[in-house]
């Protein structure tokens, strides 16, 4: 199995985290696996075979060859159906809205066509991006499309760029109530900005950042108890940790090195 992330550059790193791949045949890649919310909204394409998700009531669907997803809110459940291929985009937490034709809240947990979020230029992306023949042209490609777009995309909004950041800097662990916020806009007015560019609202992104930051110190060793991680990353207890570690992955801590995470254990060593 091959994973490997690739850096943006020039003013996509505005934008973008990484571009990635992710390539195995049937024989390496062949468990159902999940994947734990990171605060990142991803455009996929599969160059590959395609793959199945799991929703809440257990019955699975087959995914689009290409799309967006948004915001994660619980665990994500997929499973390939042959061997795979896979070319994506990582965008940072608020990065995607200024090119998407949807509202981020509106696909929360959700894949979406890439024609419902780009119309008729996100065809034409699709079919030049499964056609390439290597990953470098893929890049070349989506870095041309996101590029020519730069000029035209509606400016970020600052103070939720702003508040994302002290979000990540923080690592989750900033008090909501206590978040600096400019004068000329008021809280409710930040917590909706917010939910249409970034997909989820304050709160749930600074737990997502805090449980992430947990995860890459479970994933590289760096505890000796669950109580001295839960409290190195502003948790009430071990109870608390355990609880919210729950939520968003369906386990308790204890259990996370089984093989249906190999997925997340990839994904969160490299960033």
């Amino acid at each position: 199995m091959i994973y490997k992330e690739f850096e943006p550059s020039g003013d996509l790193k505005a934008i973008l985290k990484c571009y990635w791949v992710l390539e195995g045949s049937r024989e390496e890649i062949n468990e159902r696996q999940a994947i734990v919310p990171d605060g990142c909204m991803e455009m996929i394409f599969h160059y590959g075979d395609f793959y199945y998700q799991y929703l809440p009531d257990g019955s699975r669907i087959r995914q689009p060859q290409c799309f967006v997803f948004g915001q994660l809110t619980r665990k994500l459940e997929i499973e390939p159906s042959g061997d795979s291929g896979m070319f994506a985009v990582r965008f940072k937490p608020e990065g995607l809205q200024p090119i998407s034709k949807l509202a981020a809240k509106e696909f929360q947990d959700s894949a979406v066509p890439l024609a419902e979020i780009l119309g008729e230029e996100g065809m034409a992306l699709e079919s030049k991006i499964l056609k390439a023949s290597s990953i470098e042209l893929r890049i070349d490609i989506i870095e041309q499309f996101l590029t020519d777009k730069f000029e035209s995309f509606t400016v970020a909004d600052s103070i939720v760029k702003e508040t994302v950041s002290t979000i990540i800097e923080s690592r989750g662990r900033q008090k909501i109530n206590e978040l600096p916020i400019d004068t000329v806009v008021s809280r409710r007015t930040l917590e909706r900005r917010f939910a249409e560019s970034v997909g989820i609202n304050l709160k749930q992104l600074s737990k997502i950042i805090r449980l992430k930051t947990a995860v890459q110190k479970m994933i590289n060793r760096e505890y000796e108890t669950l109580t001295e991680l839960a409290c190195d990353n502003g948790y009430y207890d071990q109870a608390h940790f355990i609880k919210e570690f729950k939520t968003y992955t369906g386990l308790t801590p204890r259990d996370f090195f089984e093989p249906t995470f190999s997925f997340t254990h990839l994904f969160y060593e490299s960033d």
